[in-house]
């Protein structure tokens, strides 16, 4: 699916939704969390490197994996005379991680990220709470000790495999007009 609307915007805002089957009990979460850091989800991934770096394509450009639906969104604010550039960046983007044209150094920096901030996530009433919320929903319960060695034991070839999953489903462009 494609749809784009105008509006008096002096960017545009670009959403590229991308299925992903795996959810909060699938055994490749964890590299499914982590594709989606090298993909869009960190200040270290590709999309923020790549198009809104180096090409300076993008204002912001970032991508949000939710294991609940298996759905990945991919946000950009970007001119919309670029939108074209911006769409085959991003799935250059893509291409590159499930050919594993990423760095191990990489995996090993997101990696101990991700367990800095569910760390900080264990000293926040609220997001425990939360967390509680949605396992409870879920019907599951991890430790941390268990999800830290979950996430350290994923390999880039389990990051490769589950980024060969993800499918384009729809684009949604909002065109800045001034």
């Amino acid at each position: 699916m494609k749809k784009t609307e105008t509006q008096e915007l002096s960017q545009g805002k670009l959403n590229l939704g991308y299925s992903l089957p795996i959810n909060y009990n699938d055994k490749n979460l964890y590299a499914a969390i982590i594709f989606n850091a090298v993909f869009g989800g960190t200040p270290q991934s590709k999309l923020f490197k790549i198009v809104r770096e180096k090409y300076s394509l993008a204002y912001y450009a970032s991508s949000s994996f939710n294991a609940i639906n298996g759905f990945i969104n991919v946000q950009s604010g970007i001119d919309s005379k670029d939108k074209s550039k911006v769409i085959s960046l991003i799935n250059e983007q893509l291409a590159s991680i499930q050919s594993g044209n990423f760095e191990t150094e990489l995996i090993n920096h997101i990696k101990h990220e991700l367990v800095n901030a569910r760390l900080n996530l264990l000293d926040s009433p609220r997001k425990m709470l939360e967390q509680q919320f949605v396992n409870n929903l879920l019907g599951r319960s991890i430790s941390f000790e268990d999800w830290q060695r979950n996430i350290l034991a994923v390999q880039k070839e389990d990051i490769i495999s589950v980024a060969k999953l993800v499918k384009l489903q729809s684009i949604f462009f909002l065109e800045g007009k001034k």
